[in-house]
């Protein structure tokens, strides 16, 4: 009897010791926060959700969406189980200043899209997902919430093509799935400006097209080297350039993805412009005064100053030059020469 006590003591200990090592294992973290096993799940419960209220902190948040966060800067992201996410914005306090509900993205048409493609176009790659914009500037930043909790930013700065791609992943990490950043170069010298693409771009192209100038009207403003293009300002010559913007020509040789085909559609369907072309690789947006160059597949744009332009009256008087309204009239200020890298 006593070896049948022993033995059910005994039975009663390893019994103990299961459950307690089974509920050490039930127990664990995610990004920090102490949960239970069963609480370790991806996905919230999308209702829950709506009840986010402004005020409320981090671990108000979290202990009533019952998973823990994808952590960013200032924010917080909760992947939902309709497919949606709640993004979760954080003043300097800790205080909820901020809630979206945006429809997550899947990150795999990240690798479809490049850096000078339309809005629109970036729209349709993305199954009609527009994003949310950030910035209150006209053709600024927008976000994008990947479905694997990452966040893509599309910057546009002011041009309706896509300027700058980037990714952040948790806890701040940046990727670049097209191009890493560039620093932008800047001269107001135009043979220093072709010796500056002579030494940076001859391994990485033959030939690049450069204005040239034929007016001696007109002066070289400044010459620059942005990631998206090389872009030059040509002013009066008797004005300065700061103070001359309604008498400038603005040209943008494209080196990113925005192509001329992608540029003359964009202002005759979704700006639904008057658009002439003149022939195959010239056209002209008559309403904003600018001219579309095909440049190897790839967009250079003119555009001219506003007191050339035929509908700016108020601006030209009896003295005035004649507006700009084709080539021809294009052709007496500036022309395009190819610059031979080889050379």
């Amino acid at each position: 009897m006593k070896k049948f006590l022993t033995l059910v003591l005994v039975l009663c200990i390893c019994a103990a010791s299961l459950m307690i090592f089974s509920s050490c294992e039930d127990k664990g973290k995610i990004n920090g926060y102490e949960t239970e096993k069963a609480e370790q799940k991806e996905f919230a419960d999308a209702k829950l959700a709506n009840k986010i209220k402004g005020g409320m902190t981090r671990e108000n948040v979290r202990t009533l969406m019952e998973v823990a966060p994808i952590k960013h800067e200032n924010a917080d992201l909760y992947r939902l189980s309709n497919g949606n996410a709640a993004y979760v914005g954080y003043s300097k306090g800790g205080e909820v200043n901020d809630v979206s509900i945006e429809k997550m993205l899947d990150s795999t048409l990240v690798g479809k899209i490049k850096e000078g493609y339309s809005y629109e176009k970036i729209t349709e790659i993305f199954g009609g997902n527009k994003g949310r914009m950030i910035t209150s500037g006209y053709w600024g930043v927008y976000r994008y919430v990947l479905n694997d909790g990452r966040l893509l930013y599309i910057g546009y700065d002011g041009d309706p093509f896509s300027t700058s791609i980037h990714i952040e992943a948790e806890g701040g990490k940046v990727t670049y799935p097209c191009q890493p950043p560039q620093d932008t170069f800047s001269f107001e010298s135009l043979d220093e400006f072709k010796q500056h693409l002579s030494t940076t771009y001859a391994s990485k192209e033959a030939k690049i097209a450069v204005p040239k100038l034929i007016s001696d009207e007109y002066k070289l403003g400044k010459a620059v080297d942005s990631k998206a293009c090389f872009g030059y300002s040509y002013v009066l010559s008797d004005h300065d350039q700061d103070d001359a913007l309604l008498y400038t020509f603005f040209v943008k040789v494209y080196k990113n993805e925005t192509t001329y085909t992608d540029m003359v559609d964009f202002y005759r369907t979704a700006e639904k412009k008057e658009v002439i072309e003149f022939k195959d690789g010239v056209a002209f947006v008559k309403n904003y005064g600018m001219f579309i160059f095909d440049n190897n597949g790839k967009a250079i744009v003119i555009d001219i100053p506003a007191f050339l332009r035929e509908d700016n009256g108020y601006l030209r008087d009896e003295n005035s030059p004649s507006p700009i309204t084709d080539l021809e009239e294009l052709n007496k200020y500036l022309t395009f020469e190819q610059l031979d890298l080889s050379k």
